[in-house]
């Protein structure tokens, strides 16, 4: 059975609308230097991979800690700096080197105890920082597959994330 002309009509209107959107979401995603790990290979039909697997309470709290990560609005003190919110961008944690994504995710000192066994994976098997921090962040975007790391991912960025806070938290406090 064919389709009547006007439902043909109808699904060539529907999805120059959507390849003309698409190309305007890429175009503004590829300008803003935030985007920058956020995967340019998305189904628009289709929730985000990190996403997906949010079936409770506990998992919504941990992906907002990682959207947040992948969307470049985590407050790191390398972002702080670039919105003038800070001087420095060192660590205020380890004061060892600047805080950005690949040393909070993998060497910072500070937050050593709250690494576990993904992190020395991805450090022993992904050779570049960059490539890294993209398998952790956007593990459907790994040109490394080691393991099906999505939910554990978000488990060891909240992690991270917890002890960095209480630790930040203590340091102010102490300040006092």
């Amino acid at each position: 059975m064919n389709p009547s002309p006007k439902a043909t009509w109808k699904n060539t209107v529907k999805e120059a609308v959507i390849k003309a959107a698409k190309e305007q979401i890429e175009t503004e995603a590829n300008k803003m230097s935030t985007l920058y790990y956020l995967s340019k290979n998305f189904n628009y039909k289709a929730v985000h991979p990190a996403l997906d697997q949010v079936h409770n309470h506990r998992q919504v709290i941990r992906v907002n800690v990682k959207i947040r990560l992948l969307i470049g609005v985590y407050p790191l003190q390398t972002q702080r700096k670039r919105i003038k919110q800070v001087a420095s961008d060192c660590c205020p944690l380890c004061k060892e080197e600047r805080e950005d994504l690949h040393h909070f995710l993998f060497t910072c000192n500070g937050l050593m105890e709250a690494r576990g066994p993904l992190q020395s994976t991805l450090l022993a098997h992904i050779p570049t920082r960059e490539a890294r921090v993209r398998s952790i962040l956007e593990p459907s975007e790994n040109p490394h597959p080691v393991v099906d790391i999505e939910e554990e991912s978000r488990t060891a960025i909240f992690r991270l994330h917890n002890l960095r806070s209480a630790l930040i938290r203590n340091t102010l406090k102490g300040l006092k």
